[in-house]
């Protein structure tokens, strides 16, 4: 996945939560007090339910990355990926980051009436492939295989007090890295920016939907060392990069 298709994800989900909360609100019928002589109605019984402090729960979803770096030779010449394989043929080549499944734990605190401190554990295996281009045709190659494991908290900032509750997030992150290339294996802190649905379907348990902006700068200059790139090679990086999630979480709330 691109950058730009990253960012115009990410913009559109932002700019579909924000248009929801106002919905929302505008439609939130005015809460009446629930007394013997009248039928409670969703709203009533919303307002006696124990309030909830914590939320823990599990996600799923798929992990997203875009470029990395990009190498280029003046010559078509061999190269060696180095999570195996048969040597590829490229006049440059730039390494791109696929989609993987991804799976995590999200527990979080309310702190106030609407606002909760979010903490997030998230781990997904992710293919880099090559774009290698030999002056005629540009075919995606195998060339790393990334573990990612991704720590996030952030502050989460519900917009409305409905069933339907769009959310938003921003933060810090933390994610590791474990590659084939030994020169790819890091850990870097990042920002976080996110938006999301939360949906109470019980008292004490909820749905959500996030989609959540990672932000760092990986570091892979020890690649052309590691991987004997022709002399002759240009190594550039691209950056910052962005890990992106979209993720389902099925939660509990005490």
């Amino acid at each position: 996945m691109t950058g730009a298709r990253l960012r115009s994800l990410t913009a559109s989900v932002l700019a579909l939560t924000l248009s929801l909360a106002g919905a929302a609100s505008a439609q939130d019928p005015p809460r009446r007090a629930v007394s013997g002589r009248t039928a409670a109605t969703v709203s009533d019984v919303e307002s006696v339910t124990t309030e909830i402090s914590w939320c823990f729960g599990v996600a799923s979803g798929v992990l997203a990355g875009g470029d990395l770096f990009q190498v280029a030779n003046d010559l078509t010449v061999p190269w060696s990926p180095p999570a195996g394989g048969a040597d590829f043929n490229a006049k440059r080549f730039t390494v791109t980051l696929d989609e993987a499944a991804a799976f995590g734990l999200t527990a979080a605190k309310r702190l106030t009436p609407r606002g909760w401190l979010r903490l997030d554990l998230t781990a997904g295996r992710m293919d880099a492939a090559a774009l290698a281009n030999d002056s005629q045709f540009v075919t995606p190659v195998l060339y790393d295989r990334w573990n990612v494991v991704q720590l996030d908290l952030a502050w989460e900032q519900r917009l409305t007090d409905t069933r339907l509750q769009p959310l938003l997030r921003a933060g810090l992150s933390y994610t590791g890295i474990s590659a084939t290339a030994d020169a790819a294996d890091q850990s870097v802190p990042g920002l976080l920016l996110g938006a999301g649905f939360a949906y109470r379907g019980g008292p004490r348990w909820s749905l959500g939907l996030d989609l959540a902006d990672h932000i760092q700068q990986f570091t892979l200059d020890g690649l052309p060392a590691e991987q004997d790139f022709p002399a002759s090679s240009d190594y550039r990086e691209f950056g910052p990069q962005h890990l992106v999630t979209v993720t389902a979480r099925l939660i509990a709330n005490f």
